[in-house]
């Protein structure tokens, strides 16, 4: 159980530089409130929340398993791939040898 509290704990440390990341580029402009979710919005948007996770990660493994061994590429943890599905484009990213560093 203390990891899941150390996991929310740094959940929200991340959550809040997010909106101080925000808020200073907005602040000249806009003025900043808090509001919460009820309880059906939340549960309605864990849900999706979860889809879309879900979704992101079948894309991921798709990608992954499929396309970058196509490729000749293996994938490792310091391997990133950006996508668009509609423009049919894949951008890998891979560590450099110490030859081309």
């Amino acid at each position: 159980m203390d990891d899941v509290k150390k996991l929310e704990a740094k959940a929200r440390e991340i959550f809040d530089e997010q909106v101080a990341a925000a808020f200073n580029k907005l602040k000249a402009t806009h003025k900043k409130a808090e509001y919460t979710f009820s309880t059906t919005e939340k549960r309605r948007l864990t849900q999706q929340d979860l889809i879309e996770k879900l979704a992101q990660k079948a894309l991921s493994d798709l990608i992954n398993l499929e396309v970058l061994p196509r490729i000749g590429i293996i994938p490792t943890g310091d391997t990133f791939t950006l996508y668009d599905i509609g423009l049919s484009r894949l951008i890998v990213f891979t560590s450099k040898t110490p030859k081309e560093n």
